[in-house]
Order: structure tokens, then C-alpha cells, then sequence
């Protein structure tokens, strides 16, 4: 089924840009539910354009500024504008034009806001340049690299959090939201509204705990699903236009490199923590997200951990450096934030001095920028005291010219269509269709048990005359936006353009056909009885008592969990524990939202059966539209879990500085499930090939995205997913995929898993006298 849906406004100008193609896959189930058949919705959408009053175009007094070859610019007059040579011979002209006084400063990351402009190099018309943009969930391009403020009344689109993108098993999409990260970028960039146009992300360690701070910003447990995240946003941020394949159309910079994954744990911080597990698990866990990126999509940019690998500080580490190379890597490497200072502040490694640790980064570990001032510091001291030679900065620096001539930085930019966009082609018709899709994806169903002759979900509207919206994040704005949100979703830097829970619901309840009310109250904060609204516990359990329906939407939010912070405990935090069970005794159907970065155990919640749970992650500012949507029954298109659902038992018997994922896997006493599992007990690393099949007798209409996996060590698994209402269903039988959870509309189901024995090689230990075998649970609705 084809669907072109062309959204208002005329054509693009002449960049051949006019379309942002939008390619959903979906599964859909046979009507006997047998087996599965595909469904593939194309929706191509024109980009809006506004009037042409209201467009922001680039000055081209702005390009000549940016672009050093501008045609009347004085660096015309040098080799190095001269496109009749070679990259490398241009480049080198440069390199050698560079005084060595301003060689650190071209060195340092975002030197053109933190060091006065300098950076840029007036005599040869070389300008500064701004290495450090963002791009999480939004291109965040300003004084620290966290937001790009909204020029006019037009802002840049905010998707939901990594989690979500990877949640959609949906590889076409997630590398259209980096495609309108790339366009977004060049669009503000040549408007004067951002400074840079490499892309300090993805982020892409594994969510191998559910403590870690930064689980908001990094998505999955799958070193797989990782590889197919790093891989699509790298090819839908980096790839040329149609039109001109000379430049790419932004730089990705995977981060962070390698086995960065602790920011405050168990007597360590991210700064003096040093990953020590064998080969065989970088191989298999830490490096394929990077490997796969670099190999498959020629990403050229890598930013270097804080943390230390195999006893050496990441930034100075041969081996890490090695690595990349034997990958074919040719683009550019950063620090962290001055993890370069850290190598000889706080790992202390080898009681080096600044100087040293200069040049043991350039040198040994090939890095490049320095994200802090250490190199400015220290660099050329460095080769002064004979550390390193001037050819190993001057290295660097043509690495990092290298990628700005990759860019088009350094050719006229009148002749490139990239430097044409201007504001329409930020936050268009087609990246809000794009954004709505991706969060109604992105929702996971948890559980959805029967409650008297239907399941609790989806709540009819119809027959619905009040609905109560209860918990800390019912009238929320901001914790759904993600981790780096700082204050910049809308004009003006408030989030008054966002909608909450609250606020969509009341506007479909406004649609009914008979008058329906809707009473928000919060209750309570996410940690303490200090909702916003003044409210207590009782109010909110007063307010489910008297409704029809009740949505409950609780989980933790940055203040909880956050770059340089990990949590103790996963649970959900006790004074929520305390709302939901008063929420839950009133015996009304309750669909209870989890709002998180990192998983939160809600293991009393799952026993009882007037509770739905979906697990939204950080949906994005489109995320309440898309869960009012999806419990009302207005969409079904649920996705599926990319990391796994622990007990919160787990924190007391797994140390959050164990990096080893084989070690971490044979611990399976802590998944949480609704479900006994007892009939067919498949450990993860046991498994070589299945194939996992879930078939209903339904009669409403669903989406699923097909998942086929396949890893080094553990074969290969295929989910396929019914044509069904309101189905989780999730594959637990190879390494780091999610636990099962399946939730129906009503009948029975058959789950099968069908084993099959391959060769392999396996862990010690690991019993592989598996035969061809099928195991099934019937299982009765829900």
C-alpha cells in the first residue's frame, strides 16, 4: 500500500531539496494469523514553504564569511582555493600557511565562541571554525553546544530521545531524522544561527545498565541494534545531495570511544574509571556500533572517551587509535570535554605533565581537537620539550581541514545547493509528520491484561464522560523533551508551544459526542510530595475514583538520572509506588505512561489487572499527541523494547562497574515479565538461530516493524509481528535483545519459538546440544 501525501505549500527553489521521503515498513499479520505479510507505506511529503515575507535566506555576505574561497575573498589568491589540485595538495598548502602561534587554537574545539574568535587566521582569510554541535534528539548549536535558539518564530525540530528511535526497529526512519538534523543544520548555518556543521553524536555505548546516567542519550543493550542506529543516522546526517555528491552534508562524530557507559559509580566517576574486560567483549559488545558506522557508512568523526581502556587513558591509546584504522577510518577524532586534561589530572596515567599528554593525544592516540583548553595550554609546549614533533600536530591539523574541505567550506559556495537552504527548510510539514511517526512508534506496550470482558486497553472515548490524568508528569512540558534540553524548544525559549498529556487529552475529549470532562492533578513530584500544582496523593486518587478512565503518567526525569550522575536504585521512586497503588485500588481501568531515560522497575504495578502499562521512554514533544492516540485507539502502532525490563533487585547482586556483558548476561533471576516463562527456559547465549512467531484471530488493524538480528557469536533471530491491536512482542532468546512481553485485545495466543542448532563458537560452559525443537505457550488474553 502506497500513500503520497504532498503537504502544503509550493516547491523548493531549483536544489532539487523539494522532498523529505518519509519510508515506514511495516508488518503486518495475515487475517488467519498465520503468518506475516509486508505492508510498505511510502509517504513522500513536500517540505512547506512559507510566504516568501516570512522566509529567512542566507546572506551572502554571511556565506562570503564562512566560506573561505568565496569568490572576492583574499583567500582566492592562495593554492589552497585552487579546485584544479588535489584535496591533499590544497591541504597541505594550508597546513603549511598556519602560524604556529594559532595551530592550538585551530585545535580546540568550539574556540570561536570560548576563545574570542580566535581560531581563524585573518592574513590568509582562513575563518574560525566551530567544532561542538550537538545532535541528540535536536541540532544544539550555541555557546556550550546545547541549543540553537529559534530564529524568528521558527525553531529547530526536537524528535524524541535515542531510546524511542530505536524502540521503532525502524532503520529508513531513523536515518530520516538525521537527515533533518543535516538539512536543519546547513539551513541555520547559513543563516548565521549556528556555528558548525559537524555533528558531535550519535551517541552509541550500550545501555549495558539501566543505572547510567546517560541511557536518555544512547538507546539500546543490542551491540546490533546499536550497529543499525550508528549506521543510519551516519548515512542520513553525512550523505550528499542528488544534485552534488562532491560534499557531504554534515559530519557525524560517534561518541563516545570506547566503553563509555559510568559517570559516578561505586567509588569512580567517568573520569578516573578505567574498563578492563577481555578482547572477545569489546569485539562482541562495545566495538560493532563503531565498526559498523565507520565501515558501512564512512563516518568522519569520533570523539575519544573520559574514561581509560585496558589501563590507557581512551584519548591517548594506540590500540583505540589501531583500531580505527584497521576499520578504514579517515576522518577527524575530538576529546570529550578536556578528557585530555583528564588523562594527567585524574587517571593520572604515568604522572605525565599537560605537555606530555598533548602530545601522547596527537601523537599516539590520534586525536585531533581538543574539546577544553588544554592544548591551547600546553600543545606547543609540547613539542618545545620534545614530547612530539611539529609534523604530529601539523597532522592534525590536516585531519581536521581534511573535514572541512569534505564539507564544501573551502570551495565557492554560490556553486553548491547546500549553501541555497534558508528557514523553510526547518521544522517543514514533512519533519513534523516525520516527528509524529517516530513517537507513536516508539511507544512500548508493557502490559495490557483483561479487565472484565475486554482488555484495558484501548479506553473507548465514546463511552467515556470523565478521564482523569494523575501523576508528576501529567501536565509536563519538559522531561518528555530529553536530557539536553535546555530551555530552547520554542520562540522566546519557553516550551509554551509543547503540549502536555493533560492538554491533549482535554482537546479529544472536546471532540466527543457526548460532554466529557478531564481533571488533571499531579499528586505528587517524581521523588516528593511536591507536585507543581499543589496537589497531594489523595487528590489524585479522589480524581481516578470519580472518573471513567484514569492515565497515570509517572517515571524519573533528568533531575533522577543525568550526564555525570548514575542512580543507586531503578525502582520507580517510592512516593510514586505510593500514588499508583492508591490509583490502582479504585478498581478503574487505569493505562499508565513510564516517562524515563533508563528502565524503572514497576514490578507491583504489573500484578494487577486494571493496569496497562506503556513504556514512552523521552517521546518527544509530540509524544502525548501520539499516547493519547494510542489509548484511545486511534493509532496502533506500538514498538518494542531496546533494552531490557529488570527487577529492581538487580542492583543489589550486579555491580554497575562490571563491563562484562557475558558476565552480565548469565544473570537472568532479575527480568522483570508478566508472563511465566517456565515451559521453554532459552538463555541467551544458548541460542544459535530461531525464529520467533506470534499469530492472533483479530480484527483490528496494527503495525509492527520486522526485526531480523544477527550477530557475530549468537546466529540469527526474526521476530514477526501480528497485524494486531495493542501487541508488544519482543524477542529474549539472543544476546542483549529484550525481554518478551505480549499484551492482546482478546483470544488466545500461540507463541512459538522454533530452535534450530548451528555450528558456533560459544562461551565456556555454554551447553549447545540443542536439536531442532519448538517450544509454544498458549496463552490466554494478556
Amino acid at each position: 500500500a502506497t500513500q503520497h501525501h504532498t503537504l502544503s505549500g509550493q516547491d523548493q527553489s531549483s536544489t532539487s531539496l523539494q522532498q523529505e521521503t518519509v519510508m515506514m515498513t511495516r508488518w503486518c499479520g495475515a487475517q488467519n494469523g498465520v503468518f506475516a505479510m509486508l505492508a510498505l507505506i511510502s509517504v513522500v511529503v513536500t517540505v512547506h514553504s512559507q510566504a516568501d515575507s516570512d522566509i529567512i535566506s542566507p546572506d551572502p555576505k554571511n556565506l562570503s564569511a564562512l566560506y573561505a574561497c568565496s569568490p572576492g575573498n583574499i583567500a582566492t589568491k592562495f593554492p589552497f582555493c585552487n579546485t584544479s589540485l588535489s584535496q591533499e595538495a590544497r591541504v597541505a598548502d594550508l597546513v603549511g600557511r598556519i602560524p604556529d602561534d594559532v595551530k592550538a587554537d585551530i585545535l580546540t574545539a568550539r574556540a570561536s565562541a570560548s576563545s574570542k574568535g580566535r581560531g581563524g587566521v585573518p592574513a590568509i582569510g582562513l575563518p574560525s571554525y566551530y567544532w561542538g554541535t550537538n545532535c541528540i534528539n535536536s541540532v544544539e548549536n550555541g555557546d556550550h553546544g546545547e541549543s540553537t535558539h529559534c530564529v524568528g518564530d521558527t525553531c529547530p525540530t526536537r524528535f524524541a530521545s535515542p531510546p524511542n528511535w530505536m524502540a521503532t526497529f525502524n532503520r529508513t526512519m531513523m536515518r530520516e531524522m538525521a537527515r533533518t538534523f543535516a538539512m536543519e543544520l546547513r539551513a541555520l548555518f547559513n543563516v548565521n544561527a549556528a556555528r558548525g556543521l559537524d555533528c558531535w553524536g550519535p551517541v552509541i555505548n550500550l545501555n549495558r545498565d539501566p543505572r547510567w546516567g546517560r541511557n536518555g542519550e544512547a538507546g539500546s543493550e543490542d551491540p546490533y541494534l546499536m550497529s543499525a542506529y550508528s549506521t543510519e543516522f551516519t548515512t542520513g546526517f553525512q550523505q550528499s545531495t542528488p544534485t552534488d555528491t562532491r560534499f557531504l552534508s554534515g559530519v557525524a562524530t560517534l561518541k563516545h570511544f570506547n566503553a563509555n557507559s559510568l559517570e559516578s559509580s561505586d567509588g569512580f566517576s567517568r573520569h578516573t574509571f578505567d574498563v578492563q574486560v577481555p578482547n572477545a567483549s569489546f569485539a562482541d559488545a562495545y566495538f560493532p556500533a563503531f565498526e559498523h558506522a565507520i565501515r558501512t557508512a564512512d563516518a568522519r568523526g569520533v570523539m575519544c572517551a573520559y574514561n581509560s581502556v585496558q589501563g590507557i587513558p581512551s584519548c591517548l591509546s594506540p590500540l583505540l587509535k589501531q583500531v580505527r584504522e584497521a576499520w578504514g577510518f579517515r576522518g577527524y577524532v575530538t576529546s570529550d570535554s578536556d578528557s585530555v586534561a583528564d588523562a594527567w589530572k585524574a587517571h593520572k596515567y604515568e604522572h605525565i605533565t599537560a605537555p606530555q599528554a598533548c602530545c601522547m593525544a596527537v601523537r599516539d592516540g590520534g586525536c585531533d581537537i581538543d574539546s577544553g583548553s588544554t592544548f591551547q595550554n600546553a600543545l606547543m609546549d609540547g613539542i618545545t620539550q620534545g614530547y612530539c614533533h611539529a609534523q604530529d600536530v601539523d597532522g592534525a591539523l590536516a585531519n581536521t581541514f581534511k573535514t572541512r574541505f569534505d564539507l564544501g567550506l573551502f570551495d565557492d559556495p554560490t556553486t553548491q545547493p547546500l549553501t541555497a537552504l534558508g528557514m523553510e527548510a526547518v521544522d517543514t510539514n514533512a519533519s513534523k509528520a516525520l516527528n509524529y511517526a517516530a513517537s507513536a512508534d516508539s511507544l512500548v506496550l508493557l502490559t495490557n491484561p483483561s479487565h472484565g470482558p475486554f482488555n484495558v486497553l484501548p479506553f473507548d472515548l465514546e463511552s467515556t464522560t470523565r478521564i482523569a490524568v494523575v501523576g508528576p508528569f501529567a501536565n509536563d512540558t519538559t522531561a518528555i523533551l530529553g536530557t539536553h534540553y535546555k530551555k530552547d524548544m520554542c520562540p522566546g525559549g519557553t516550551t509554551e508551544c509543547v503540549a502536555s498529556l493533560c492538554d491533549v487529552l482535554t482537546r479529544m475529549a472536546a471532540t466527543n459526542k457526548a460532554p466529557t470532562t478531564v481533571h488533571c492533578v499531579q499528586g505528587t513530584g517524581v521523588t516528593k510530595q511536591d507536585a507543581r500544582d499543589g496537589s497531594k496523593i489523595a487528590d489524585a486518587v479522589a480524581a481516578c475514583a470519580a472518573a471513567d478512565v484514569c492515565v497515570l503518567a509517572g517515571g524519573i526525569d533528568n533531575k533522577v538520572e543525568h550526564e555525570g550522575h548514575d542512580r543507586t536504585s531503578i525502582d520507580l521512586p517510592a512516593i510514586q509506588h505510593e500514588l499508583t497503588q492508591g490509583v490502582i485500588a479504585t478498581g478503574k481501568p487505569v493505562a499508565m505512561v513510564l516517562i524515563n531515560g533508563g528502565m524503572v522497575a514497576v514490578e507491583p504495578e504489573m500484578r494487577h489487572d486494571n493496569v496497562a502499562i506503556i513504556e514512552a521512554m523521552l517521546p518527544g514533544p509530540l509524544g502525548p499527541e501520539a499516547l493519547a492516540d494510542h489509548i484511545f485507539g486511534r493509532a496502533n502502532a506500538f514498538g518494542r523494547l531496546p533494552y531490557t525490563i529488570y527487577k529492581a533487585s538487580f542492583v543489589n547482586e550486579t555491580a554497575m562497574t562490571e563491563m562484562d556483558l557475558r558476565v552480565r548476561l548469565t544473570r537472568r533471576k532479575h527480568l522483570a515479565s508478566n508472563f511465566d516463562q517456565s515451559s521453554c527456559i532459552i538463555n541467551r547465549w544458548s541460542v544459535p538461530h530461531c525464529l520467533v512467531r506470534a499469530c492472533r484471530v483479530g480484527d483490528f488493524a496494527g503495525a509492527a516493524a520486522l526485526g531480523t538480528w544477527i550477530t557475530r557469536r549468537v546466529g540469527l533471530a526474526r521476530v514477526l509481528g501480528p497485524c494486531n491491536a495493542y501487541v508488544a512482542l519482543l524477542c529474549d532468546v539472543i544476546i542483549a535483545m529484550p525481554v518478551h512481553s505480549i499484551a492482546s485485545t482478546t483470544g488466545l495466543w500461540l507463541f512459538c519459538i522454533d530452535i534450530v542448532a548451528t555450528s558456533g563458537r560459544w562461551p565456556p560452559g555454554v551447553h549447545t546440544g540443542i536439536t531442532n525443537t519448538t517450544c509454544c505457550f498458549r496463552l490466554a488474553t494478556g
